[in-house]
């Protein structure tokens, strides 16, 4: 039999904090970590590639949380 591990990930814009707070303030989020889930934040943010350029990148920032989070 295979084993099943459960992800949940949150993608969001630029409100990385205010997700990551809300995450943290989850009461069944531990909940979900103890079973052997997982959770992800995902964030997006315009990045310049050069200080002072025009030229902008999309960046990529993953959070990934564990029950020491919580704590």
């Amino acid at each position: 039999m295979t084993k099943t591990r459960l992800s949940n990930i949150q993608i969001c814009g630029q409100s990385f904090a205010e997700h990551y707070r809300k995450i943290l303030n989850n009461e069944i989020a531990p909940e979900w970590l103890k079973c052997g889930g997982k959770i992800f934040l995902y964030s997006w943010k315009k990045v310049k590639l050069k200080r002072g350029g025009k030229a902008m990148r999309w960046q990529l920032r993953i959070k990934e949380f564990f029950l020491t989070d919580f704590n």
